[in-house]
């Protein structure tokens, strides 16, 4: 059968097929056409409580039709949603970063690719931070003060031992001693707690003796009592306010007088209980008062006896050149008053010492001064009575004023060692001295007797004793003259040099084992050694330790000695055997027999109990220290102030600014408000240090415990203990106050509850997201997490987090020493020392086997190479971990700067190190890449490149000191053969001179010779450039003959040159030596003749005297 179509019809399918082509492939493509329309929106709110952040999600570009269904992951898991729903209102969500899915779902599928975007839940949490103050209990009257830091609080109560119910002021008044725990209650529900402890506080109240404040009554019929009340426990308050109940007792049995009187407050010291009454002179009255304090505590006084009379008192004072004034004072007094002398010496009138005499004196007069230091009061005997305004009178005992005692003193000093000379000390007490004479003396007195050894200088101070020095020894006699021309004599003597003497002191050492001595001699040392010492000391005896001597102290230190007893032997520059005192001392060693300590954590605070018994006790300090994470370094827990290791611990203020708080030892230091942190108790302590190394004194320092401490309850981690099951047993560490619960509120953002207890431990969870909540004594924390993300039972760093251990190629030999052990806290990091084993493999292969494990930890030498490492756990399941780290031997430095250096003496001479260096240390403390010296030697410069790595080169610096001619000897009076000496100043260091008379041609000799007469110039350089010196130097000789014959041709006889030296004196004998002429240099010679007349031709001699002092002589003949 042949199926026939007509063209119509073809047309139409033809259309047909092909429209069913274009919807065909318009519906398979349709979702990826709406799919790029599709999006998710997310509006997140910061959580202001812990949980309590949220998203407010929306969709555009959907398929009409179409619910979205919303998946939310908190980063960075992206396999467990924290929110699945098709509510796009996302609640309940922390703080962090997350992911956001919408998916279509058409006809209960889901349709098209989701849509995707990020968001962040900001964490705009104030968290809950405080502090306690407190007013410690007197009476059952202690107040605490919550101070806010942050947060948003909204209750505050007591829970522990006594309950006070949540309430919104800060202040809780009324408590008893003991430890309260505080807990404050934000806004979110949230709860934080501190513990703080209130002490008894008693005040121990003593009376003090009564009293009569008032020297001038305020009225004939009044009276002031006084009783002062003290605290003899200066550290508690005084429980103000006092009430006071005095009762008076008037005379005759007449009716007390009550007086009250409240004192509101004062210094806790004490306080003074003053009370007017009315004055019955001379009449029996008593007083007493009562005392109750804020909190009812009594104290009663006795019964005093009231009848204080008028007194006068007459008070010697003493004046210039021992002399005496009175001063006369009336107590219980209403002024004005009268005064008359009853007794005085003979001839005395007191108008000639007093102008107000006999008065009447009132208070301003007072005191009634009779004499003056010009006008002092004569001796004798003196008494006076008074009248004052009530009609009452006084009189005053006898008061003798006494010939004066004046007596010399001299102390003396013993002749030193050093000088052979002692020394005195002379004074006349009370005087100030005019003169001092020794008037005798032994013969080695270096100035003739008698001698003036101080003469006082009116424009000087005034001088009461006279040092006298250099006295041999010897018996003197010395007359002191005073100012007021007192003369004593006094005998003295000076005792010779008795010999040095040896203090001993020993301290133990820093090390446990060991003790240190300081032996202290005060004069020159020049041999010391150790005789004797305990069998185990390391050097064979007797043993030099002259090294050990501090010489500006003349003083032995030596650290690191075995204990036992020890005997020393020096001497000294005097002598030879000093006397050492012990003769055999002691040294013990540092021995700890206690170290305990109790870390008592409390809600917010802590209490630490520390016991430590030693013997190191030198200045000992204990202290408490936090390590600042910024620094590294430990500081002071309250201010931060940072402590550098090895210096001193500053505890107390008084020593300067304190870099630890001090802590009680042998007791518990209470409610100790810190923050997180690692924290150490130090000891420290002073002992003797090495003197061979000038280390005079040693700082001990130890630490006795370091913990770590969390001021709140703190999650410290997660651990999942299964190692291969696909299911997780949950560790969930913690650190609080006791009890602590564990329980598991959600799974997966849906309630889901699990109560441990006090079980940590989380057996056999699914895989998912699980919120735990942990609850102490303080508060509670909660966490979220994803068993995902939980490290395993053991584990292992990944290579990039364990730091390349790096050294410096000191040998110059590819290889050094490691101590890879240094990582084993890195790749340990959480994970419990005992729970897991970790070993060091040259090769993966090893580490993967667990065989030839590295044994040599400290000491692993090798080239750069790297390290695998395996941890595998002790339970034997076969959990293990790889990692690795590299090992990197870098190369030295090579420094190519010259051996040699040259300059000039007191010039500076620069050395310069080769460049490119990141540091430069020079000897001499330079700390750039050139340093300047002045001063030959050698130096040495230590260089470190980028990477630390230090080599160092030693160079010679050499300085020539300019010349200086001393002296330029000349040799002459010859014709051609005369010589010229250079002499030059002695140099402190070596020089190297060259010598010329040209200054062209130079020689290293000196001396210069066949030199004919002449004016020269001597040049003497250094070879190295550092100077030039010259001197003018004259050759000098005479002529053997003269013709005075009148050719004009040698006419006359003189010296040649002699004008160079203007003091020469020049004298002409003939033979028999008659003197026949003598002229200086600037005339114009002998002419032959005497007294005008003409001598023969014959010999003549002459005496030359040259400006130096040297005399010459020599003849010539004189042909006519």
């Amino acid at each position: 059968m042949k199926l026939a179509i007509n063209k119509i019809t073809q047309k139409v399918i033809q259309l047909t097929l092909k429209n069913c082509i274009c919807f065909f492939l318009l519906f398979m493509f349709a979702p990826s056409v709406w799919a790029q329309t599709f999006s998710v929106t997310a509006v997140p709110t910061a959580a202001t409580c812990n949980g309590n952040g949220s998203m407010v999600l929306s969709s555009s570009g959907a398929q009409t039709g179409a619910s979205i269904h919303y998946r939310v992951y908190k980063l960075p898991n992206v396999t467990t949603p924290v929110w699945s729903s098709t509510d796009p209102n996302v609640i309940g969500q922390t703080s962090g970063n997350y992911k956001v899915e919408a998916t279509q779902i058409v006809a209960g599928t889901p349709f098209g690719a989701p849509a995707v975007t990020q968001t962040i839940i900001d964490d705009n949490i104030i968290p809950l931070q405080f502090t306690i103050d407190h007013v410690n209990a007197i009476c059952n009257d202690g107040i605490l003060t919550v101070v806010m830091i942050s947060g948003n609080p909204v209750t505050y109560e007591i829970t522990t031992p006594i309950i006070r119910p949540a309430q919104t002021s800060t202040i809780f008044t009324g408590l008893a001693p003991g430890s309260y725990t505080i807990k404050v209650t934000d806004n979110c529900g949230a709860a934080d707690s501190q513990v703080v402890t209130l002490f008894l506080d008693t005040p121990v109240l003593e009376l003090g003796s009564i009293s009569f404040p008032d020297d001038e009554l305020a009225a004939c019929d009044l009276l002031t009592i006084l009783n002062d009340v003290a605290n003899t426990n200066p550290t508690s308050a005084i429980a103000y306010p006092i009430e006071v109940t005095s009762t008076y007792y008037p005379p005759n049995g007449a009716p007390p007088i009550i007086y009250t009187q409240t004192i509101a407050g004062g210094v806790n010291d004490g306080f003074p209980i003053t009370q007017v009454v009315p004055y019955y002179y001379n009449q029996n009255c008593s007083y007493k008062f009562k005392i109750v304090d804020r909190c009812g505590k009594e104290l009663q006084s006795p019964l005093y006896p009231v009848k204080p009379l008028l007194t006068v008192m007459g008070e010697l004072k003493l004046v210039e050149c021992l002399g005496r004034t009175m001063e006369v004072n009336p107590n219980k007094y209403m002024p004005p008053f009268t005064l008359q002398f009853t007794t005085t010496p003979p001839g005395f009138n007191p108008a000639d010492y007093n102008d107000i005499y006999p008065g009447p004196y009132n208070t301003p007069d007072l005191p009634a001064v009779f004499g003056s230091p010009g006008n002092p009061l004569p001796e004798g005997s003196y008494a006076f009575s008074i009248l004052d305004a009530c009609g009452r009178t006084a009189s005053s005992g006898i008061i003798e004023i006494a010939k004066p005692i004046v007596a010399a003193e001299v102390f003396t000093g013993n002749a030193l060692c050093t000088t052979g000379l002692g020394s005195a000390v002379v004074s006349i007490p009370g005087l100030y001295m005019q003169t001092v004479i020794i008037t005798a003396a032994p013969p080695e007195y270096a100035n003739p007797v008698p001698h003036v050894v101080f003469e006082y200088d009116p424009d000087d101070d005034p001088v009461d004793e006279v040092l006298i020095n250099n006295l041999p020894p010897g018996e003197y006699s010395v007359t002191l003259i005073d100012t007021c021309g007192i003369v004593l004599t006094k005998d003295f003597k000076i005792a010779p040099y008795k010999g040095a003497r040896a203090d001993v002191n020993a301290r133990v050492d820093c090390e446990e084992g060991f003790g240190t001595i300081r032996l202290s001699i005060g004069e020159d040392i020049t041999q010391i050694a150790i005789v004797s010492a305990p069998t185990n000391y390391p050097h064979p005896l007797p043993h030099d330790v002259f090294a050990y001597v501090n010489q500006s102290e003349e003083t032995l230190y030596m650290d690191h000695l075995v204990p036992g007893q020890y005997k020393f032997k020096a001497s000294t520059t005097c002598d030879n055997d000093v006397e050492m005192l012990p003769p055999v001392f002691t040294v013990n060693a540092y021995k700890v027999t206690t170290n305990d300590h109790t870390l008592t954590p409390h809600c917010g605070s802590f209490d630490l109990f520390y016991d430590h018994v030693s013997n190191g006790q030198i200045f000992v300090t204990y202290s408490l220290q936090k390590l600042d994470e910024v620094s590294g370094l430990w500081s002071h827990p309250d201010t931060g102030v940072l402590y550098t290791e090895g210096t001193k611990i500053i505890n107390d203020p008084l020593n300067g600014t304190p870099n630890a708080l001090k802590i009680k030892n042998n007791d518990t230091t209470y409610s100790l408000v810190y923050p997180t942190g690692n924290y150490r108790i130090v000891k420290q302590y002073k002992c003797w240090g090495d003197g061979s190394q000038e280390i005079y004194e040693k700082l001990c320092t130890s630490v006795s415990y370091e913990f770590k401490y969390f001021n709140e309850l703190t999650i410290t981690g997660l651990l999942n203990l299964s190692c291969f099951s696909q299911n997780g047993d949950i560790q969930v560490s913690a650190f609080g106050v006791a009890p602590i619960t564990y329980k598991i509120v959600s799974k997966n953002g849906q309630p889901f509850l699990i109560d441990n207890g006090e079980n940590n431990i989380f057996n056999d969870l699914e895989l998912a997201v699980y919120t735990v909540i942990v609850t102490d004594k303080c508060g509670s924390r909660p966490l979220t997490f994803n068993i995902a993300d939980i490290p395993s039972l053991v584990y292992a760093p990944d290579p990039d987090r364990i730091p390349t251990l790096e050294h410096c190629d000191d040998d110059d030999n590819g290889t050094e020493v490691f101590d890879i052990s240094v990582h084993n806290a890195i790749i340990l990091d959480t994970q419990i020392p005992s729970d897991v084993t970790i070993t060091y493999h040259a090769t993966l292969n090893d580490a993967q086997q667990g065989i030839n494990a590295i044994t040599n930890l400290q000491q692993y030498t090798t080239a750069t190479t790297t390290i695998h490492v395996r941890v595998t756990h002790i339970s034997g399941n076969g959990c293990i971990a790889l990692t690795s780290f590299n090992l990197l031997v870098r190369p030295k430095p090579v420094l190519k700067m010259a051996e040699k250096w040259h300059g000039c003496e007191g010039e500076n001479i620069v050395i310069t190190a080769d460049s490119g260096f990141s540091s430069y240390i020079w000897s001499d403390g330079s700390t750039n890449q050139s340093t300047s010296v002045s001063q030959p030697g050698s130096y040495t410069v230590t260089v470190k490149d980028k990477f630390g790595c230090e080599a160092s080169k030693t160079v010679e610096v050499t300085t020539s000191p300019p010349p200086v001619i001393n002296t330029v000897n000349v040799s002459d009076w010859t014709d051609n053969n005369n010589v010229i000496s250079v002499v030059m100043e002695p140099t402190n260091i070596p020089s190297d001179f060259e010598y010329s008379i040209d200054n062209i041609t130079y020689q290293d000799s000196p001396t210069f010779t066949g030199l004919p007469p002449g004016q020269y110039t001597v040049y003497v350089k250094d070879k190295g450039d550092c100077g030039i010196d010259k001197r003018f130097a004259y050759i000098l000789t005479y002529p053997k003959f003269f013709t005075p014959n009148g050719d004009g041709i040698n006419e006359t006889w003189r010296i040649k040159l002699s004008v160079l030296e203007p003091d020469m004196k020049i004298y002409i004998y003939d033979r028999y030596g008659k003197l026949i002429t003598g002229f200086d240099p600037n005339s114009n010679g002998w002419d032959g003749t005497l007294n005008g007349k003409r001598l023969p031709s014959t010999d003549y001699w002459f005496v030359v005297i040259r400006q130096n002092g040297q005399e010459l002589k020599g003849h010539f003949s004189m042909i006519r």
